[in-house]
């Protein structure tokens, strides 16, 4: 327990919880530099990993276009465009996401409780819920310092959902 009193661990939380989002960024970016460095020392092209995540305009440039594109190719293929080629791209949407959520709660629920795995799971649901209604709202016709700011904001503001299972799963690693 934190000998600063109760209240002391809850108030740093925020900042934890930032720095997380700090540390997972920068984690993605340096393994997608080594990924590709590595390919280039060994003669291979490696297609980019990451497309500069933090310069996204809306929730479906982040998750679309730039951040971990491993993943989104595999969920695209396998998800989106079977079902948006019967003309339902939002059912396509939605089992992208569902299964990034499968995905993502599965490796939480390796290491940590249900508490952690929920909270990842309503991470993901919630980035899936939020990219939809960015359409109706034409994030995409807002001005650029409008649009980043929905982009970072629908990223790290429910951050703390998926940052502290992650923090907590990196911890078990290191001890």
């Amino acid at each position: 327990m934190d000998r600063r009193g109760p209240g002391a661990a809850p108030r740093r939380a925020p900042l934890r919880w930032l720095a997380g989002c700090a540390f997972i960024y920068a984690f993605a970016e340096t393994a997608a530099g080594l990924l590709e460095g590595i390919g280039r020392l060994l003669g291979a092209r490696v297609p980019p990993v990451q497309r500069h995540p933090i310069l996204a305009r809306s929730l479906r440039d982040f998750w679309g276009e730039r951040w971990n594109l491993v993943v989104n190719r595999w969920l695209r293929q396998h998800c989106f465009v079977p079902l948006a080629r019967r003309g339902h791209a939002g059912a396509g949407l939605a089992l992208a996401f569902a299964v990034s959520v499968a995905l993502h709660t599965w490796i939480v629920a390796a290491s940590l409780d249900l508490d952690m795995v929920l909270r990842t799971a309503a991470f993901f649901s919630l980035q899936g819920v939020l990219l939809a209604v960015e359409g109706p709202l034409r994030v995409r016709r807002w001005p650029l310092p409008l649009a980043r700011a929905w982009a970072l904001g629908g990223t790290i503001l429910p951050s703390p959902l998926f940052t502290e299972p992650m923090l907590r799963m990196f911890a078990e690693l290191v001890t």
